[in-house]
């Protein structure tokens, strides 16, 4: 499993972790039929997922963002984590219920 070696990652650092752990799902698997194309492609699946995946990075990017010194870091290791995003979408919901991005 990637970890995160320092605390405030680069954002190339940030990207290495989020593709070990995002790279296996990014894609459909295509199988092979008349046309080589999955249902999948034909449904847009592909679009979808790479979507979904910036949309993560972009939040691991703005969770990286915040001060360490804030509340949402006490008792943890203070790193970026994909297994934070949840926690933290509920924090900045908390704040402010209109957040988009955080929904």
């Amino acid at each position: 499993m990637p970890e995160l070696k320092n605390e405030t990652p680069t954002d190339q650092e940030l990207r290495h972790y989020f593709m070990e752990h995002w790279s296996p799902s990014m894609e459909p698997a295509v199988q092979t039929g008349g046309d080589n194309l999955s249902e999948a492609y034909r449904l847009g699946c592909d679009r979808l997922l790479r979507r979904v995946g910036e949309c993560i990075f972009e939040s691991l990017q703005r969770l990286n963002q915040l001060p360490r010194t804030d509340l949402f870091w006490r008792n943890t290791n203070k790193r970026p984590t994909i297994f934070k995003l949840s926690d933290f979408g509920k924090y900045v919901l908390e704040r402010n219920a209109d957040d988009q991005q955080a929904l």
